[in-house]
């Protein structure tokens, strides 16, 4: 045992003296590097496609004309939106006119008071209850009377100033009289 370890620590030795033979030295050298350098940086490649997608936030030019556009889009969108509501707030007024007085529509124009009546039938459901265009004609007739007699005793209430007090006297007495919740 004790020659086979003599044997050893010869070889040994001579293997330390001795340089060993390389084929290729450069090239070895350089895998060892890269191998070293890949576990250093395992995340270079994402840093590399990072850089490459927003590598144009270094452009000055470029950056600016993009804040600019998208500011201006930005102007035009408000923009865009308050045109927008303007005109819903129109239609809707229009829309709520027509509903409280379905004989809006001047009485020229039966067709189209016909057309607010059919959009007025899902809330109004008593203008369901008219079967013919007839009734319905005589309904504008009686709302176009209606109207006037208001108009005649509204112009008659304003002209007589006791009457007016009369009135209003008994219009307060009648909120008197009604229950307050």
């Amino acid at each position: 045992m004790e020659q086979e370890k003599e044997k050893y620590e010869k070889v040994l030795e001579i293997l330390k003296r001795t340089d060993p033979v390389l084929s290729q030295p450069d090239e070895i050298e350089e895998k060892i590097l890269n191998r070293i350098l890949e576990k250093q940086q395992p995340d270079q490649d994402f840093r590399d496609l990072i850089g490459f997608i927003f590598g144009w936030i270094y452009v000055t030019w470029v950056r600016r004309s993009l804040i600019t556009a998208s500011v201006v889009l930005v102007i035009m969108f408000v923009l865009q939106q308050s045109i927008m509501m303007k005109q819903i707030t129109h239609l809707s007024r229009q829309v709520e006119s027509y509903e409280k007085d379905a004989s809006g529509v001047p009485g020229e124009y039966p067709d189209r008071r016909m057309m607010m009546l059919r959009f007025s039938e899902k809330r109004l459901p008593f203008f369901k209850k008219a079967n013919s265009d007839k009734q319905l004609e005589e309904l504008f007739r009686t709302i176009d009377q209606l109207k006037k007699e208001y108009k005649d005793l509204d112009k008659i209430i304003k002209e007589d100033p006791e009457l007016k007090k009369l009135i209003e006297k008994k219009l307060s007495e009648i909120d008197g009289i009604k229950i307050k919740i």
